[in-house]
């Protein structure tokens, strides 16, 4: 069984209709007014097997292998922007903190 969905039965989810197809995984169909519709079914609906359990980590490998990974010069200049970003923002909310500390001490609000 696949579902479509256009854009009238997202939003209000009135009507859902019936199609078949041999392989509709997630791709637009065209209706017959016109407009748009997308189909998303499982794999176990259409009759076709479940993947094997390892495929995915052999899909996982896969993928990591095609991944540019910085180098040592462009982790170290990454790891200093993020300490000093984080050391810079401890500083604004400290002061930050501070100021409202002594502007409620000022007021008579707190202790």
């Amino acid at each position: 069984m696949l579902t479509v969905w256009n854009s009238r039965n997202i939003a209000s989810s009135a009507t859902v209709t019936r199609c078949t197809a041999k392989r509709a995984d997630h791709r637009l169909l065209s209706e017959k007014d016109g407009g748009e519709a997308f189909v998303s079914s499982t794999p176990s609906e259409e009759g076709r097997p479940l993947p094997q359990p390892f495929s995915y980590f052999r899909g996982v490998y896969a993928e990591l292998k095609k991944v540019r990974w910085p180098n040592r010069k462009e982790m170290v200049r990454y790891t200093t922007t993020v300490v000093v970003v984080c050391v810079i923002l401890f500083v604004l909310t400290y002061a930050f903190d501070l100021l409202v500390t002594k502007l409620f001490q000022l007021i008579g609000i707190g202790s």
